[in-house]
């Protein structure tokens, strides 16, 4: 009997062999193709990740200060350990026997911190020294006006900042402790400082909210005697004993490691491992100095992030290739009803002859399963080969290669396909136990005819109306979570019935493009009068004068229209929808970042470079008068080159406006000279205006108002034109100005943005999330009458430079810099900025995968439209044989059959198109609104972009589609009438 069964099988089995060798060849190929893909997709965002790590390892030392010249050396010794520096922050309250003092006059202050790096990078912008002067420190002021505002404009032109200690003893004199040349004063914000120290050291520190800071180079000897003073234990000055003062000592240890020998983005559990081991090593030497040094490892927070990650990518594959799958299962189908054509006559003799349907069955099975298991091996290889030679230009080790494609995923692929083309074969294995021969001497099989009814039930509906749902709620910012979050009096039950909820909604957005697309052609196929009108307008060009004839045709066999619209839409939206995404992702980004620097290059300068001291002790009015008029006189000789317009914007602090939260900072008033200039200056976007339009209520300024954020809006409830009262005048009158509306943003002000990245622990996230919340500001003219006697001070000038986009930023600072006289605090450029906006794991994925669908996608999807042409052909050979008989030309012949083709094909890509717009758009919704760390980006809408890429995507789809179609076509009539009237 086995001898018998094999006999059959390579009868009748080997087109049934290669047919579905080729489905689980393609299938699993796929599968390891795309999960490849989404791995180095993973090991791209790792380096996009890492790339925004300044340093990879932070050791936190909050006591024993001296030990801090022993932490360096051990670190260094770490084997893997590159590169080691240490910022150090010393906060005191001055003992009583400390005296403070400037250019021999007393420095009263509650606090007085010494910062300092053995790096400059790793200071704020504001107090890095120059080439010029790299010794010295700069006297930095933290604090409201009415306690740093006088001081501030004093201190201007201060040249040595000394620290004396005296003995209880009256009669002993002072003696000094240390002597520093002032390079400069400069005031700082807490939450700025704080901003900062998150973006280049990945946490928070304790600011003083009234001090002093003296920002220096690198000394340990001023700093152990600082450190001595602060503790009381000044041991070189002979019986000098002084107060132990309220001490908040912290050095930050920080170590950039060897990446390229410890990490490996294919490789992250192995990297896990060599991390785990040196950060042990690490944690061993440290504790051997101190057991109070607190390590923290945010490389190690973000792989075990990455590597989460990595165990979902197996299940990601399979749901991301969903729509290949659809495409592979419509080949096989289609190939399928092939092999039935084909092989019907001689099944029908097999029986004649006495051979069991059961036996033709299972030889037929034998042939598929030994076809798919070769195929599906086969693919698996392929699959795995041709995605690492393009990515590496080579191969992996087998160990690594185990573990990027893992044997059980491999296995599982495998099954996959091997699943498919089985449960798909089960119709042709039906056919052939069941066949008569009378029904395989027929023209057209029973079992053919009643296939080619298409029925729009509840399964097609319940498809549509979920890729509705998904596709309409990311194209709305539509989240379930905020509709059915649970609340306190939630019962367990209830919780885990709504957390199933939101996973099985999560999971739909995977599914949510091919579900779309199978309701919505199934509905069009169903309906008759749509799917003719749809293919009209392609016949009318195509069909000739046998137009009609050809809609009336492919009206006959709608099964077959719909899998040719099925599987160009899917191809089309499959392969389109992740160029649209990431272009409209990275436009979003681009525009953030812009609003944020207002222009390509934003410069902080200190007013007192421009004015004297006594200017700024006027009243607002004066102020801007004086420094506007010292601009505009320096500025008239900048040459212009790269330089395309010069604006500014000047901050007032309003050491009277309360806020929770500003009251020993103060809450800034942004200063705009004239809003027609400010607009055509910076980028904005009307949707950054919360009560309006953005311009409308900048114009509006002019017309004496002020404008304020939405915390200050929502907190003092104001309305359009309610009185707001910003201060005192200098008579100690109170200053009330108008609410000209509410702005999200306001470009040009300092950016508050810092690098997003995944080493972010839960709590930093919300800590910053809680800055952006709470961002009090107002913002008004220069010019507004109503606030020219304001008694406020003006700290910091920006000005906002449009440039060419091929100018040289450091030029162009030094251009304005030498036109001003003035050196610059900070300077933000809009390319470092887009940095900041960190890339997304979907978008990678998508672009990654897009390479897949564009390749193997699009060849799975012409082998599949070749498979359906075949089998329209064998049906439709006999008639077109009869018609050319008839006397039909061979031209009109051709045109009815590629109109046949085609105008499904066309249709089904306009489709296509179409869905990959809207889920290109929405998705990107979809991802903004999943980040965790909220930023200005937010506040803008998603545009759908559509690049150049997506464009020359399309039309070479369009081109393949109608080259296949027209070949095929001219294929056809190869042979004589008679010949294909007798071969049918």
């Amino acid at each position: 009997m086995n001898s018998i069964r094999g006999r059959l099988a390579k009868i009748l089995g080997q087109r049934a062999f290669f047919a579905f060798g080729i489905v689980t060849f393609l299938t699993a190929g796929l599968l390891a193709a795309v999960h490849l893909a989404s791995r180095h997709a993973l090991k791209l965002y790792i380096e996009d990740q890492l790339s925004r790590l300044a340093w990879d390892v932070a050791l936190y030392q909050t006591s024993e200060f001296s030990l801090s010249s022993e932490v360096s050396p051990k670190l260094r010794a770490v084997n893997g350990v590159e590169r080691v520096e240490s910022l150090t922050f010393l906060r005191t309250k001055p003992p009583p026997e400390a005296v403070l003092e400037v250019d021999g006059k007393p420095l009263a202050s509650p606090w007085l911190s010494i910062l300092s790096a053995t790096s400059s990078s790793l200071l704020p912008p504001e107090t890095r020294p120059t080439s010029k002067d790299a010794n010295g420190a700069f006297l930095a002021l933290i604090g409201p006006e009415q306690h740093m505002g006088r001081a501030f404009l004093a201190l201007q032109g201060a040249k040595v900042f000394t620290v004396k200690v005296a003995s209880r003893h009256e009669k002993r004199e002072r003696q000094s402790l240390f002597d520093l040349p002032i390079r400069g004063v400069v005031r700082l914000e807490r939450s700025e400082m704080n901003r900062y120290f998150m973006n280049e050291l990945g946490s928070i520190s304790f600011v003083p909210y009234i001090g002093v800071v003296l920002v220096i180079p690198h000394d340990f000897e001023i700093l152990r005697r600082f450190d001595a003073l602060s503790r009381g234990a000044l041991d070189d000055h002979g019986d000098i004993h002084v107060t132990a003062g309220e001490y908040l000592p912290e050095v930050v240890h920080l170590a950039r490691i060897d990446r390229k020998k410890l990490i490996s983005g294919w490789d992250i559990e192995g990297s896990l491992a060599r991390l785990g081991k040196l950060h042990a090593e690490i944690d061993e030497q440290i504790k051997s100095l101190s057991p109070t040094i607190f390590l923290d490892n945010a490389i190690l927070v973000l792989l075990q992030k990455m590597a989460d990650l990595s165990r979902l990518i197996g299940l990601a594959t399979l749901l991301i290739a969903i729509p290949l799958l659809a495409i592979a299962w419509m080949l096989a189908s289609n190939l399928s009803a092939l092999l039935i054509l084909n092989e019907r006559r001689k099944l029908g003799l097999m029986r004649l002859r006495g051979v069991p349907g059961k036996l033709l069955g299972e030889s037929l099975l034998l042939s598929i399963g030994l076809g798919g298991l070769l195929g599906g091996v086969l693919g698996l290889a392929v699959g795995t080969a041709a995605p690492l030679l393009v990515y590496e230009k080579g191969w992996l080790s087998w160990e690594l290669l185990s573990r990027v494609q893992g044997p059980l995923v491999m296995l599982f692929f495998l099954i996959v396909g091997l699943v498919l083309s089985l449960w798909i074969s089960r119709r042709l294995v039906r056919y052939a136990t069941t066949i008569s021969p009378l029904e395989a001497s027929r023209r057209v099989a029973v079992s053919e005819v009643t296939e080619t009814r298409v029925r729009f039930s509840w399964l097609q509906l319940l498809s549509l109306v979920v890729g509705i749902y998904k596709i309409g709620a990311w194209m709305l910012s539509f989240n379930l979570a905020d509709v059915i979050s649970p609340s306190e009096d939630t019962g367990a039950f209830s919780l885990a019935a709504l957390r199933t909820i939101l996973v099985l909604d999560h999971a739909l957005d995977f599914v949510a493009i091919p579900l779309f697309v199978y309701g919505l052609v199934t509905l069009l196929v169903a309906r008759q009068g749509w799917l003719s009108g749809l293919l009209s307008s392609v016949t009318l060009l195509m069909g000739g004068k046998l137009r009609r004839l050809s809609l009336k045709h492919m009206s006959l066999k709608p099964h077959r229209v719909s899998a040719f619209l099925l599987i160009v839409t899917l191809m089309a939206s499959a392969s389109l929808y992740p160029s649209i995404g990431a272009k409209s992702f990275e436009d979003r980004a681009l525009r953030g970042a812009t609003v944020q620097v207002g222009s390509e290059i934003h410069v902080t300068i200190n007013p007192s470079d421009l004015v004297s001291a006594e200017q700024l002790e006027q009243g607002l009015g004066g102020q801007i008068q004086a420094i506007r008029s010292a601009l505009k006189e320096r500025l008239g000789g900048l040459r212009q080159g790269d330089i395309l317009s010069v604006d500014y914007l000047f901050e007032a602090v309003l050491p009277g406006f309360f806020f929770p939260g500003y009251g020993l900072s103060g809450v800034p008033l942004y200063l705009v000279d004239e809003p027609g200039r400010y607009l055509k200056t910076v980028y904005y976007e009307e949707e950054l205006g919360v009560s309006g339009k953005f311009s409308q209520i900048v114009q509006g300024l002019s017309g004496e108002k002020v404008a304020s954020s939405p915390p200050v809006a929502e907190f003092w409830n104001l309305g359009s034109g309610e009185p707001v009262l910003l201060g005192a005048d200098l008579q100690r009158r109170p200053v009330l100005v108008p609410s000209g509306g509410v702005i999200g943003f306001l470009p040009g002000m300092p950016p508050r943005s810092i690098s997003d990245r995944q080493s972010y622990v839960s709590a930093r996230i919300d800590y910053l999330n809680y800055l952006s919340s709470t961002d009090a500001y107002l913002a008004a003219t220069m010019d507004n009458p109503k606030i020219a006697n304001l008694k406020v001070l003006v700290p910091r000038i920006f000005l906002l430079v449009r440039a060419k986009p091929s100018a040289d930023t450091e030029a162009v600072v030094q251009a304005v810099a030498a036109a001003l006289k003035t050196r610059p605090l900070e300077v933000r450029e809009l390319k470092r900025e887009l940095k900041k906006v960190g890339g997304d794991m979907f978008i990678f994925l998508a672009l990654e995968n897009m390479r897949i669908y564009l390749i193997g996608g699009v060849l799975l999807a012409l082998i599949a439209i070749m498979a359906i042409a075949l089998t329209n052909y064998l049906e439709d050979r006999r008639t077109l044989g009869l018609l050319r008989v008839r006397g039909a030309s061979p031209a009109l012949l051709f045109r009815f059959f590629a109109s046949s083709l085609l105008a499904p094909a066309l249709v089904g890509l306009v489709v296509g198109i179409v869905v990959a717009g809207a889920a290109g758009y929405g998705l990107t919704n979809l991802i903004w609104g999943l980040r965790e760390l909220k930023s200005v980006v937010h506040l803008l809408p998603t545009r759908l972009v559509v690049s150049e890429l997506t464009i020359w995507i399309a039309i070479g789809l369009v081109a393949v589609i109608m080259g296949i179609a027209l070949l095929f076509s001219l294929w056809v009539f190869r042979r004589s009438a008679r010949e294909t009237v007798m071969e049918g």
